[in-house]
């Protein structure tokens, strides 16, 4: 059946954002400890953490601990807090109207007469 195995419950990969302050002390702190004793110090921690919580795991501290590396990238204004806020009607943009066009506004129809002669466009004349 091939080389690869399952990943059991025993295996355990950690890896620490750099974002997070915590992680980062967390890191260094295993860094100092000999690589074969940094499953003991786990098992230690977990046993630490075990008797602090004897009911169980507290989310809520493990994802405040978490959202430590979210800070970067909440925005200033919660959502919450812009959902309240009553949006302000849009002020139309007014655009004037263009001028009518003004017959009396032509320097003079005789422009057009001109127009007309110099092209030929009166001619009746196949040429």
């Amino acid at each position: 059946m091939g080389g690869h195995s399952k990943k059991s419950s025993t295996d355990l990969h950690l890896r620490f954002n750099s974002d997070n302050k915590r992680h980062r002390e967390a890191a260094a702190f295993i860094s100092t400890v000999k690589q074969k004793q940094k499953t003991a110090l786990i098992t230690a921690a977990i046993e630490a953490y075990r008797t602090a919580h004897p009911h169980g795991v507290d989310y809520v501290e493990l994802e405040a601990i978490q959202k430590e590396t979210w800070s970067g990238f909440l925005p200033k204004v919660s959502i919450l807090e812009n959902l309240k806020k009553k949006h302000e009607a849009a002020v139309p943009v007014v655009t004037p109207a263009p001028a009518a066009w003004n017959h009396s506004d032509v320097a003079s129809d005789k422009a057009i007469d001109q127009a007309i002669d110099f092209y030929n466009l009166d001619s009746d004349e196949d040429e």
